[in-house]
């Protein structure tokens, strides 16, 4: 019997009781979203965080780590974005959870897949560099105020970049979510080292020890994640769209997620 038919079949079983098959049953697409999003969360880091340590204090620091983590967001998005969504960021889960796009239990998985994943994508970070230091942990040039602002700023734009081209232009969402991340890093990173990300600030703060304002790297990022979430859902929002998803998920119990189409 041909692999794909297996797996067409294994979605309708109710017996399953192989634990793969359970896996790729639509009963355990939840955890396959838990999965992707550790997994996501934790190459994001692993490649990021070393781009940013191996470079160093090099001139080309800025652009290259902030290239780094636009690439990598863009590979994980075309990758794993059919499975969970690919939000593997705190403040994208909390924008699409205030646009309506994500039901709470499920926001709440992935929170707590991405903070695992940013731990272990550091800890294995940590394991593979001879000189690992600080892991590039997230510190601050400015006060904590201005880095709030700076970490809504930026995370505003993204959220509102992945709302968008994933309703309007998903075939090049990864692309166009990538560019809004380096855009974002671009202009933060001399400010605030640019987390744009709370779990990429977790992890190494958890390896590395660092906590200095550690703080600022939940209330920016999530706050601004929101208000991205909240201007798109009731200013900017293409309901033409969200109109057919909602047509099609009749009788489903989550709204659906729009993101997932990439």
């Amino acid at each position: 019997m041909p692999f794909h038919k297996s797996l067409e079949m294994s979605k309708d079983d109710s017996t399953v009781s192989s634990p793969f098959k359970w896996l790729i049953s639509s009963k355990g697409e939840l955890f396959r979203s838990f999965l992707a999003e550790l997994v996501g969360t934790a190459i994001l880091v692993i490649f990021t965080c070393g781009t940013c340590t191996a470079t160093g204090t090099r001139p080309d620091t800025l652009v290259s780590t902030a290239l780094s983590f636009g690439l990598t967001v863009a590979c994980l998005v075309a990758t794993l974005g059919h499975v969970s969504g690919c939000h593997i960021n705190p403040a994208v889960t909390i924008g699409l959870l205030v646009n309506g796009q994500v039901s709470l239990v499920r926001s709440i998985v992935y929170l707590i897949a991405q903070l695992i994943g940013g731990v272990a994508g550091a800890g294995l970070l940590y394991g593979a560099l001879s000189k690992p230091e600080t892991l590039c942990a997230t510190v601050l040039s400015v006060d904590p105020i201005q880095g709030i602002i700076v970490e809504c700023l930026i995370c505003f734009l993204l959220v509102l970049t992945v709302c968008n081209v994933c309703q309007s232009n998903p075939s090049n969402a990864p692309l166009l979510i990538g560019l809004a991340v380096t855009t974002g890093h671009l202009f933060a990173i001399p400010l605030t080292s640019s987390s744009m990300n709370t779990a990429r600030s977790f992890g190494p703060a958890v390896i590395a020890g660092v906590w200095d304002n550690h703080w600022v790297y939940w209330v920016g990022p999530l706050l601004g994640g929101a208000l991205g979430g909240f201007v798109h859902r009731f200013i900017f929002l293409n309901k033409s769209i969200y109109d057919k998803c909602e047509t099609s998920a009749k009788g489903n119990d989550e709204v659906p997620n729009v993101t997932t189409s990439i």
